[in-house]
């Protein structure tokens, strides 16, 4: 009896480590498996690098997959700080469907002008105006497109002619002044603002990285004026959507029945109107403050 006693533990444990063993196997593998997938990946990149190496050297092929990722990342990075700039409500652009001119690179032809003021310091005295025709051209452009898109949709209707005029109209008074001429003239006093504040301050530490060919005095305004796009795009189109939802795009829409809604619509658009001048004026004002030179 002893001896069958002594034996019954015994059993037991064996049966209990062959458990354990099998519970052991299984577990590993899938972990066998994995590092089986894993070196076979690293044996095919070591065969693709084998044949890069041949036909011109890895440290090329690192060189263009680090471009090209950087370059990703660094659009990635622009698209979300420049938004896209459109009417709050837009019909032509209802997000249904791709449209080049508000979501492809095109868009940012829209912001030409705004980093030609930036950058003043730099380019020729046709510099900056050109940069406005570039931008004026995406704005045609964008408003063709979107008068055809309305022809198109109201075909067959009697009034397809008008509703392309009025879209057509809406799009291009909306964007000359939501992607032209009012942030082209924020920036301008922008940099002109940093002309001034440096012409006032001391700017004797700049005379080391000045005999470095480092133009600090040039460089800061064109900084301060490209850091300044993000942060004004959004405030300037909310503030043109409500003026044009008082003024010529309700007007457009034949909404306004009674004379103090023209009278409204009129100071608010003359508002609109007067304000880059104004602006621009100013900017002239402070440059000249500063006595800095443009054009």
């Amino acid at each position: 009896m002893a001896t069958v006693s002594s034996a019954v533990p015994r059993t037991v444990a064996r049966a209990s480590t062959m458990l354990a063993t099998k519970r052991c196997a299984a577990a590993l593998v899938p972990r066998a498996a994995s590092v089986v997938t894993m070196k076979t990946t690293m044996a095919a990149s070591t065969m693709r690098i084998g044949r890069v190496k041949a036909f011109g050297g890895a440290s090329s092929a690192r060189a263009t997959a680090s471009f090209v990722t950087r370059a990703v990342t660094e659009a990635e990075k622009v698209d979300g700080i420049l938004p896209k700039r459109e009417p709050e409500d837009d019909d032509e652009t209802d997000g249904k469907e791709f449209d080049i001119f508000r979501d492809s690179a095109l868009r940012y032809m829209g912001y030409a002008n705004e980093v030609g003021e930036s950058f003043v310091a730099w380019v020729p005295a046709w510099g900056v105006p050109a940069t406005y025709g570039v931008a004026a051209t995406y704005v045609l452009m964008d408003t063709l497109d979107k008068g055809l898109k309305r022809w198109k949709k109201a075909e067959g209707e009697e009034d397809q002619a008008k509703q392309a005029v009025t879209v057509a109209l809406d799009t291009v008074t909306w964007q000359m002044l939501a992607s032209v001429f009012w942030p082209g003239s924020f920036i301008r006093v922008v940099v002109a603002t940093t002309n001034l504040a440096l012409a006032k301050a001391d700017v004797s530490a700049f005379d080391q990285l000045a005999a470095q060919g480092l133009d600090v005095e040039r460089l800061l305004p064109t900084l301060m004026g490209l850091a300044a796009i993000p942060f004004i795009v959004k405030p300037i189109d909310h503030t043109i959507d409500a003026a044009a939802d008082l003024s010529f795009s309700k007007a457009l829409k034949g909404e306004m029945k009674e004379p103090q809604e023209w009278a409204v619509g009129a100071g608010v658009i003359g508002a609109c109107l007067a304000l880059p001048p104004i602006l621009f004026s100013l900017a002239g004002a402070i440059n000249d403050a500063a006595g800095v030179v443009v054009g």
